[in-house]
């Protein structure tokens, strides 16, 4: 909801940016409520993962599958909304999106993120 409600949604959370020594951090306490990480859920385990296992059935499924999808979600909130838009986004709200953006692009370290867990299941049941 920070995309859709930026304002409302910078005064309840606590975001801090850093950078140095080459590096942008973000930390923040933004979550994902009940509602959404149950739709997020469902999409995973009604859609992403039928359609998955249909198209390795058929032989259609792209070995690389992970990285195309994986780069298709860092597009998604770069391309729904312009987050250098300082009318709309807050310096912290822009950071928080590019943040997950890149969350979404990228493998996680150490701690898995959500969507990396998500996507070993996904891989799991491929198998």
């Amino acid at each position: 909801m920070w995309m859709y409600y930026p304002r409302e949604i910078r005064e309840r959370l606590e975001i801090t940016c850093k950078i140095g020594d080459g590096l942008i951090s973000v930390d923040h306490n933004h979550r994902l409520s009940a509602v959404r990480r149950m739709f997020f859920e469902s999409k995973v385990e009604d859609v992403l993962i039928p359609i998955l296992v249909e198209l390795k059935r058929r032989g259609w499924l792209d070995e690389g599958w992970r990285d195309l999808l994986k780069a298709a979600l860092m597009c998604c909130p770069l391309l729904t909304m312009n987050l250098t838009d300082g009318t709309r986004f807050s310096p912290e709200i822009s950071a928080l999106g590019f943040a997950y953006a890149v969350e979404m692009g990228s493998e996680s370290r150490n701690v898995r993120s959500i969507i990396d867990l998500a996507l070993d299941g996904v891989a799991a049941a491929l198998r």
